[in-house]
């Protein structure tokens, strides 16, 4: 058996293929056109009918895309992805991009897996980021882009304490305490709690 391979003007043999079977190249995408030359020990010969082997990209699903998130200065942030190949063994690589100032997507160095934390969250602002995930094959996909707002976090005055008081068994009791945060459009939230001996624990339900 010798296997050949058109090259658009010729048959080309190929070196080694000498068995009843071929195993194709399917490594890069593109159409080959193969057929195989049968010669016997009493000298007789056939030649097979070609065949097209059509190698093409598989597909890149994206299963789950990065979400907008919101952070304060100095926190760690992150933002990920997952996706998927139809190609059974093909590897997927990863790209995150971010959106510069003048709305053109630029690669992040070394932002190469599923997730991205290198997110600077030294100052307020906000940054928009999308990955371009690749196929050993050749597929291509990318996310949808995902903003990480970066915000300073508030301050919280307590302007009246809750005070200390003696009562008699069954007297009603109610402790108050009264707090303001310098941004105005923070809105508070309470949970009293009681000293249980080393440690406070919260007070189901005492959320005023």
């Amino acid at each position: 058996y010798l296997w050949q391979v058109y090259d658009g003007e010729e048959w080309d043999d190929i070196v080694g293929a000498s068995s009843s079977t071929y195993t194709a190249p399917t490594s890069t995408v593109g159409v080959n056109t193969y057929r195989v030359l049968i010669a016997s020990s009493l000298s007789g010969t056939a030649t097979s009918d070609s065949a097209t082997v059509t190698v093409s990209a598989d597909t890149v699903s994206i299963i789950t895309n990065p979400g907008d998130t919101q952070v304060y200065v100095n926190e760690g942030a992150s933002v990920a992805c997952e996706a998927i190949s139809n190609a059974q063994g093909a590897t997927l690589s990863y790209q995150w991009q971010v959106l510069d100032p003048l709305y053109d997507w630029t690669d992040i160095s070394g932002a190469t897996s599923s997730t991205y934390s290198g997110i600077d969250t030294s100052s307020t602002g906000y940054q928009t980021f999308r990955c371009v995930v690749t196929s050993s094959y050749g597929g291509t996909a990318t996310t949808t882009a995902a903003t990480v707002t970066v915000e300073q976090r508030d301050t919280i005055t307590i302007t009246a304490q809750p005070q200390s008081t003696n009562v008699v068994v069954n007297d009603t009791v109610t402790l108050s305490v009264t707090a303001v945060s310098d941004n105005p459009s923070a809105t508070l939230s309470y949970q009293w709690q009681i000293k249980n001996g080393a440690t406070y624990d919260d007070i189901s339900g005492a959320t005023s």
